[in-house]
């Protein structure tokens, strides 16, 4: 990875953390989501525990939706402000093409 040099690399970094974190995070939150909906179904007689798969739940929801919303303002900010180059990230493989 080269060392960012002025502002435009040094943010194509942080886009590339993010881009990369971003399925990641997304399955973790799924996971939680999916904990606290176990947790809620198995302990639906016992209100401390139920409430704790309630608040899990909770949580997941909300960290899927900060990854979603900060996906969507990463992708703004990349079509509005001219980030479409990619210096950095995975690198594309060139293609053949010959119609």
């Amino acid at each position: 990875m080269n060392t960012p040099t002025d502002l435009k690399s040094l943010i194509y970094v942080f886009i590339d953390l993010i881009n990369t974190a971003s399925p990641v995070l997304g399955g973790l939150a799924i996971l939680v989501f999916f904990w606290g909906l176990a947790k809620f179904i198995h302990n639906a007689g016992d209100a401390k525990n139920h409430e704790d798969g309630e608040n899990l739940m909770i949580y997941g929801v909300i960290a899927f939706f900060v990854m979603f919303a900060l996906w969507g303002i990463i992708r703004f900010a990349q079509s509005s402000l001219g980030f479409t180059d990619r210096p950095f990230g995975i690198p594309i493989l060139p293609t053949n093409n010959t119609n």
